[in-house]
């Protein structure tokens, strides 16, 4: 049988996520069909999802900017949905009803798991989004107290701000972190933002910036954050990790199977861009 999967989101047509699951499908010999649908505004989103659960679709993974929507419209929610309060990951029940996750956190908690442990002593959290959020979660289940959470409106951050977080903003002083996340959109004046508030790294400098670019291109903020000492990586772990959550969830296997699976295939397909 095949499952039927898509992502929807507002701009999916450059998403890596259809090569991702259909890459691990490949891997694990399941059969399915995986779409990508770009949405206009909130009420298309809702109808998207609508005709994908009328449809006997497995599920959506769901991007920015509607993973609230997605956590209004689920039925149930997972753990890490209820506290992180944004759902990137909607399964369709038989019984009808819709079940809501979050795999961005997970995604994240993991990757922290690889990062050398000496320089988690003090984190900064770069943006004031849903994903902010979700590091924010992440950082404080990995067990990481000292976080600041840094933004240009220090009012909608501290609507984010959670988990123990401090507030700042980009007038208040150097990033000084050994871990350094940016859930910033990879746009030029956010760019320039972020680097005006780095300092010189220091020895095992981390900079794990959640944005990603086109396949052998890497986002200028990471480019730059190396050429400043940073060790750098790009929003493709964090895709690989969440979608391998998402896998699991949608179709089941081993997460560790599915997650190499989507690694092997990505470097595969873009070995210039390291993955953490």
């Amino acid at each position: 049988m095949t499952v039927e999967l898509a992502v929807l989101g507002a701009s999916v047509s450059g998403s890596l996520s259809p090569f991702l699951h259909e890459s691990a499908a490949l891997a694990l010999g399941h059969g399915i069909r995986y779409g990508a649908r770009s949405c206009r505004d909130e009420a298309a989103f809702v109808i998207e999802v609508r005709a994908f659960q009328q449809r006997s679709a497995r599920g959506v993974n769901v991007t920015a900017p509607f993973k609230r929507c997605a956590y209004v419209l689920s039925d149930e929610r997972g753990l890490e949905a209820e506290e992180i309060g944004a759902v990137n990951t909607l399964c369709f029940e038989p019984s009808g009803r819709i079940r809501g996750d979050n795999t961005d956190g997970p995604g994240l908690l993991s990757l922290l798991t690889r990062v050398p442990a000496e320089v988690l002593g003090r984190a900064s959290v770069l943006g004031a989004g849903g994903v902010a959020r979700a590091a924010l979660w992440a950082l404080s289940r990995h067990g990481v107290s000292d976080v600041r959470l840094f933004a240009r409106d220090p009012e909608r951050a501290s609507a984010v701000a959670s988990f123990g977080a401090r507030v700042d903003d980009f007038e208040g002083g150097p990033v000084e972190a050994g871990l350094v996340i940016s859930a910033l959109p990879p746009d030029r004046i956010a760019t320039d933002r972020a680097l005006a508030a780095l300092p010189r790294a220091r020895s095992n400098t981390v900079l794990l910036d959640l944005a990603y670019g086109g396949l052998g291109f890497e986002t200028d903020l990471v480019v730059e954050a190396r050429a400043r000492g940073y060790t750098s990586f790009d929003g493709r772990s964090l895709l690989v990790a969440q979608a391998a959550h998402a896998y699991h969830l949608f179709v089941g296997g081993e997460l560790s199977v599915i997650e190499q699976a989507m690694r092997d295939a990505l470097k595969g397909r873009d070995s210039l861009s390291p993955l953490l």
